[in-house]
Parts: C-alpha cells; structure tokens; sequence
C-alpha cells in the first residue's frame, strides 16, 4: 500500500513546506509551554507569576477592558457553540458530512478534554479580588481558551 504523505510533501512548494514547518515549531514550542505549566500545577508548585500578573491586571483595571475580556470569555460558551452547531448541520445538509463530523467532532473533543483535565488538575480558582463573574469548577485549564483553539484550528 503507498503512503499518502510522501506525494503530499512533492507537491509542496518550498514556501508552503516552510509555513508548515513554522507551523510545527509554533505548536511544538506551545505544547511544552503548556507541558510546563502543567507540570507545576500538578506538583502544586507556587506560581507567583500568576498571583502577579493578575493582581498586576486588577490594578489597570478599567470598566470598557472588563467588557471586553468578558465578551472574550464568552467565545468559549454556549452562546458561541450555538453558532457552529448550526454551522455543522448546515454543512451535513450540503453534504459536507465530513466537514460537519470534524466541526461536532473537534468541539465535543475538546469540551471532554477540558472537563479531563480540570478534574485531573483540580487547581483551585484563586480568590484575590472580587469577580465579577463566579465561575464553577477548577481554574486550569482555562475553559474559554480551549475551545477558542479548537475553533482555530478549523
């Protein structure tokens, strides 16, 4: 049986196989920064960077900035979901059943990753300031920012 990859890598141009290896070391370099991370909350390890920067974001606080990282905090919820259900229907409907499949596929994925490694984690949310917004579960990882990647990579 012939391999797919190898007629796919001759077709590329060098500029193309340039963007995709840029491509693997942004995702490379991000993994093990998350790798990291993690690694420090499960040891619970202290992160007086995170203690800093947040109080550091609480000092520059300002009403149109909560604004806006509340409405960037709702691209992770339903209101946001709702949307790309619908889109993934349309899609199976033009008969794009693939495409709708990785669309419900790669949301539903990362929704139960995130509930996983939550649990796993289990990292407190930290109670330094009043929120404007109280937020059941754990803190790490980010809820809004998972999906938001997923959403992305699409």
């Amino acid at each position: 049986m012939r391999s797919k990859f190898l007629p796919f890598i001759r077709r590329q141009t060098r500029r193309q196989l340039l963007v995709w290896a840029g491509a693997l070391i942004l995702f490379l370099l991000a993994a093990n920064l998350f790798l990291e991370l993690a690694e420090d909350v499960y040891r619970s390890e202290a992160l007086s960077w995170d203690v800093n920067v947040m109080l550091g974001v609480n000092r520059v606080s300002q009403p149109w900035l909560d604004e806006l990282f509340w409405i960037i905090t709702l691209t992770g919820g339903p209101l946001i979901l709702m949307p790309l259900t619908l889109i993934a229907g349309h899609l199976w409907q033009k008969g794009q059943q693939r495409r709708a499949l990785l669309f419900v596929v790669s949301f539903m994925g990362t929704a139960l990753l995130n509930s996983l490694l939550k649990a796993f984690f289990a990292r407190p949310r930290p109670a330094l300031f009043p929120t404007r917004v109280i937020s059941p579960g754990y803190s790490f990882p980010s809820g809004p920012v998972v999906p938001a990647r997923a959403r992305r990579a699409m």
